[in-house]
């Protein structure tokens, strides 16, 4: 399985714009479009990136391509408010390279990202038609991946046990 991170200069930076895992290149890729990246690098996984791989590995991807409408790494989303506001164009350039290439893309970013995904809405209007979510959350945002890990937990499914419905703002 290959981990790349992209770009490599920004390897200690506090931000990750785009996180590649790829164990079948003959199977197509799936994007994740989630909250702000936690621990997850080209070296070392997080419970987020694992819950995430093995999904796209029960529904038959080859990829997954993780990227984030938050690029700060910070694994207390508390903490997350006091980036939220600041818009990335480089993290866009990568959200929008991420988007381009999944078959499917998978949205999680959950009430705390909402502000930052309204920074992406004319890619999340481009790429709508072929955008997926868990659940809604109460004010119709897409539910986060790690609260769906968490529920999966408590209730002792699967990653294949998961269904998506079709992702509509």
């Amino acid at each position: 399985m290959s981990r790349i991170c992209f770009p490599k200069e920004i390897m200690s930076s506090p931000k990750r714009y785009y996180l590649r895992i790829s164990w079948d290149k003959t199977k197509p890729i799936l994007t994740a479009l989630l909250l702000n990246p936690s621990k997850a690098n080209h070296i070392k996984s997080d419970a987020t990136s694992n819950f995430m791989v093995d999904f796209a590995k029960a529904n038959g991807f080859g990829t997954l391509i993780l990227v984030n409408v938050i690029s700060f790494i910070e694994p207390k989303s508390t903490k997350l408010r006091l980036y939220s506001s600041a818009f990335d164009e480089i993290n866009k350039k990568y959200v929008r390279r991420a988007l381009k290439l999944g078959s499917e893309i998978i949205v999680g970013w959950g009430e705390k990202g909402e502000f930052a995904a309204l920074q992406l809405s004319d890619l999340i209007e481009e790429f709508q038609y072929k955008m997926v979510c868990f659940r809604y959350n109460q004010n119709r945002s897409p539910t986060q991946a790690t609260y769906m890990l968490r529920i999966m937990r408590k209730e002792k499914k699967e990653p294949q046990d998961l269904k998506v419905i079709k992702f509509e703002k």
